[in-house]
């Protein structure tokens, strides 16, 4: 970070902290230290650098960054390198409550409470009322509020962590399975990834409307979930649909992207890999898909050989490799993108259907949300190990998504489940880590 726009240079972000003025230095969403935090300005799209050229190098002093003895800089350059050595700190004496407030900026401008107490386990949040199927994926909104994408439920579903309350959200007066999954882009708005539905969907936290975006044209069953590119972008992965979908949100226009030839009920979900590229995760298709934003081009990657449907959700781990949430699979799956390899990880004795998606937790371990599964599940991608974690009590296809809220705790979208779920995975007080995992988390 910079102390002054004369070093920083033309293009920068400025955060305060009390009377220090800190800056982050922006650059083109191609460059090779961009970050995928994008800045929008005066209608051009910047990337938040994380780290300059030699010789330029920032140092962080805005902020006091002790740890009971010495204040030093920071090198926000290797995020993997950061969540790795907090899994093996003790955050609850080391970090100040100020500094971990200020760090809160990073995430998603939700305040949070410094120290926190938690004890590993699953807890029944409130009743939603909706009926079964209700919502399908979460999104955490700016507010702090997350926002469940309706599936079968007529409404918009909203849940409150700061008061443990479900409110119903307005009506988006679609069919039944109108959407899955929900992304949050930079215009502050959430967008339902169109299922059933023949429009796009788009919910506004902020006034707390739904409205109708613009029509696909590709039929019933047409994607199954959503990613954003590094230029703002949302990308819709092909569920019936032959080609891939573009959504641009600063235009409210959807235009189809490259055939993939795969067939129906391709691709279950998709990943955005470190290089830029999205991975599309195979559902009936025999081959992972690979998406190149910069050339609009899908190639079919690395044939998996697995049975249909045996992945549904995944996640980006600090190392770079992909976690693939089992499905109908026996066995939690780890995709290298780096070396087009695919490598089966530990069984999860959990029976078919068991996870639905995975959520990067703070400590470095993943949640896999349960959907038929008994049991939350657990896998520590370090020591290649799957662990049950608590049970939850609720009914087959109990739930689909989940977000990781500013307390560090999980919230887990009902699907089949009357109740929000709530995850409290860690077993000690935790400060700073659940403030800056929004941050690096963001695939």
């Amino acid at each position: 970070m910079y102390t002054s726009t004369a070093d920083v240079g033309t293009n920068y972000l400025s955060m305060r902290d009390g009377a220090t003025t800190v800056y982050a230095k922006l650059g083109a969403t191609t460059d090779g230290n961009a970050s995928h935090i994008r800045i929008r300005k005066s209608s051009s799209t910047y990337a938040v650098l994380l780290t300059v050229a030699a010789g330029d190098a920032a140092t962080y002093t805005g902020f006091d960054w002790t740890t009971g003895t010495a204040a030093a800089p920071m090198d926000l350059s290797n995020e993997g390198t950061w969540l790795q050595a907090w899994a093996a700190t003790d955050w609850s004496t080391v970090w100040q409550d100020n500094t971990i407030r200020q760090l809160s900026a990073f995430s998603d401008m939700v305040p949070v409470t410094p120290i926190q107490t938690h004890t590993t386990a699953y807890v029944d949040g409130p009743a939603h009322g909706e009926g079964g199927y209700a919502f399908l994926g979460s999104t955490l909104a700016p507010n702090g509020k997350v926002v469940f994408t309706p599936f079968n439920g007529a409404y918009v579903g909203i849940y409150d962590p700061s008061t443990n309350t479900y409110t119903r959200g307005p009506a988006h007066g679609k069919s039944l399975n109108a959407f899955l999954s929900g992304v949050l882009v930079a215009t502050g708005k959430v967008i339902f990834t169109p299922y059933s539905s023949d429009t796009v969907g788009i919910y506004d936290p902020v006034a707390n409307t739904y409205t109708n975006g613009p029509a696909h044209g590709k039929g019933s069953l047409a994607f199954t979930s959503s990613v954003i590119l590094p230029n703002g972008n949302v990308l819709f992965i092909p569920g019936n649909s032959a080609n891939l979908g573009l959504y641009n949100p600063f235009t409210n226009t959807y235009s189809d992207g490259p055939a993939h030839g795969k067939g129906t009920f391709a691709f279950c979900s998709g990943v955005l890999l470190p290089d830029g590229r999205v991975s599309l995760i195979p559902q009936n298709s025999a081959n992972f898909g690979i998406y190149d934003y910069t050339t609009n081009t899908y190639t079919n990657g690395l044939a998996h050989g697995k049975a249909e449907a045996y992945y549904l959700g995944a996640g980006l781990l600090p190392n770079g490799k992909v976690v693939l949430s089992p499905y109908a699979g026996a066995n939690i799956g780890v995709y290298d993108p780096a070396n087009n390899t695919l490598t089966d990880g530990p069984a999860h004795g959990e029976g078919s259907y068991a996870f639905s998606n995975a959520i990067l937790l703070p400590d470095g371990k993943v949640m896999l949300t349960p959907s038929y599964s008994n049991y939350i599940g657990v896998y520590n991608y370090v020591t290649n190990t799957y662990t049950r974690g608590p049970a939850h009590g609720k009914a087959a296809g109990s739930f689909r998504g989940a977000s990781l809220i500013a307390s560090g705790k999980v919230v887990l979208c009902p699907h089949n489940s009357t109740n929000v779920g709530m995850y409290d995975h860690m077993t000690e007080n935790v400060g700073i880590a659940n403030c800056l995992h929004p941050m690096l988390n963001r695939f």
